[in-house]
């Protein structure tokens, strides 16, 4: 008779109710392991593109920069020529380094920059100009390290390891000609 009362009050069998119940979890299970996933996977994609950017970032400074020195060099008299380049904020300096004159007296160089140690220092002799810290680049794809030239010639004239600092996510960089002479560079 107990069982009578039970199945009237509520309706449904006690069979029928346990079937509910473990169908109910299952399906909040399965909805939150589908949440998860594309939480995860709009993540991925969201770190994806951020890097991207990054990397079209330092990129577009490299070419901007080398489009603007071979502009001033190709200039027949005297020019001088203030840059102010948008750059990533991941950066500290930009700085040119002139391997046989790295002096480090100079306030603006970050103290380990002229020793080998430092993993800015790439494979060739030639690269002039790089980015620190090191080895920030190569985790957006793009490289530290870059030879400034004009064409086949050289048009950059690092007399001295110069650094410019990253401020805002701008550089200020002078590019300055003087008759028959390579571009050189001079603080803002």
């Amino acid at each position: 008779m107990e069982k009578r009362w039970r199945f009237a009050q509520t309706g449904k069998s006690k069979s029928n109710k346990k079937a509910q119940v473990m169908g109910m979890p299952f399906q909040f299970i399965f909805a939150i392991i589908l949440i998860a996933i594309t939480i995860f996977v709009g993540f991925y994609i969201i770190r994806y593109f951020l890097r991207a950017a990054e990397t079209a970032n330092i990129n577009s400074f490299v070419v901007n920069f080398q489009q603007n020195v071979e502009g001033v060099w190709q200039q027949h008299e005297e020019a001088s020529k203030l840059l102010d380049l948008d750059f990533s904020k991941n950066f500290n300096y930009v700085c040119f380094v002139n391997r046989g004159n790295c002096n480090l007296k100079e306030g603006t160089i970050p103290s380990d920059l002229c020793s080998n140690t430092v993993p800015i220092w790439s494979n060739t002799n030639r690269d002039n100009m790089f980015l620190y810290p090191g080895g920030k680049a190569e985790a957006y794809k793009a490289k530290t390290a870059w030879h400034i030239k004009c064409g086949t010639r050289e048009c950059l004239n690092v007399t001295k390891t110069i650094c410019f600092p990253v401020e805002e996510g701008k550089v200020k960089i002078r590019l300055v000609k003087e008759s028959g002479e390579p571009v050189k560079l001079a603080k803002p």
